[in-house]
């Protein structure tokens, strides 16, 4: 959440193991894109097209994820 507020990514507030994030971007390349760095995305959830269903990890897979987002960030492509 913490990453996510530093993006400035809107989120849903959750009291699950997800959290449905802004990405900003077509949501087709952004599952392409995440695939590429090691992460699946399932479905879209329409009428949310324009975000992503994050499933919660260990720690560490969280770290990794929230890295991988400030270099998405980074390149413009959320």
């Amino acid at each position: 959440m913490d990453t996510l507020d530093s993006l400035g990514l809107t989120h849903m507030p959750s009291h699950t193991n997800f959290v449905m994030h802004e990405i900003r971007r077509e949501l087709g390349v952004y599952r392409t894109r995440m695939r590429e760095a090691g992460f699946l995305v399932g479905r879209p959830f329409p009428p949310f097209t324009g975000h992503n269903r994050l499933s919660l990890g260990l720690p560490e897979e969280m770290e990794v994820f929230s890295e991988t987002l400030i270099g998405f960030r980074e390149r413009g492509w959320i």
